[in-house]
């Protein structure tokens, strides 16, 4: 998140902030409609501000990037991955704090689902002290 926040105007950064603050609330209360209506309400705002961005896109060239996707389970890795890849249905993000992704998940596409920014290939793994997998993973 910091390294996207990075490239908004604070208005926006401070905004995902908030969304990020309710999701997490929503979490504790145990809300699955409030973490669903949170989540999308981010996401449909960071769209809106990619869309702003387009014409300057902050990587012009086309060359390949791979990302390996890591962190605790519930981090939200898979939602990552599908904002990244502009909805690919490998990406099987849900609200849960237990494991989801059992395997890694491989996907290629392109930056947001957009030609006009690099291809990616994305790592989707289980999460840190997986919910479902073994302790040595």
């Amino acid at each position: 998140q910091q390294y996207l926040t990075s490239y908004m105007l604070t208005s926006e950064a401070d905004k995902v902030r908030r969304l990020d603050q309710a999701y997490r609330i929503a979490m504790e209360l145990d809300d699955p409609t409030a973490q669903e209506e949170t989540l999308k309400a981010r996401n449909v705002f960071l769209f809106e501000v990619y869309k702003s961005r387009r014409s300057i896109a902050p990587y012009p060239t086309l060359e390949p990037l791979s990302m390996v996707l890591l962190g605790t389970t519930g981090a939200g890795k898979s939602q990552l991955c599908k904002v990244l890849s502009g909805g690919d249905v490998a990406c099987k993000p849900e609200a849960s704090m237990h494991s989801v992704t059992r395997n890694i998940v491989t996907v290629q596409a392109h930056a947001f689902g957009d030609t006009a920014w690099r291809p990616l290939t994305l790592y989707d793994t289980p999460g840190f002290h997986d919910t479902a997998g073994a302790d040595a993973d």
